[in-house]
């Protein structure tokens, strides 16, 4: 699935790929790939 990316200076073109395996069993997990470091949290004041 393609997603909007809500990464700081991302433009509306910009779109992400969302891939995962369902299951039956625990656990879930998420994992976040952000190679770029775009996500990075900034301190605010």
């Amino acid at each position: 699935m393609q997603v909007r990316s809500y990464a700081p200076g991302a433009s509306i073109d910009d779109l992400n790929l969302v891939i995962w395996k369902w299951g039956n069993t625990l656990p879930t997990l998420l994992t976040l790939i952000d190679d770029e470091n775009r996500l990075k949290l900034t301190p605010t004041p």
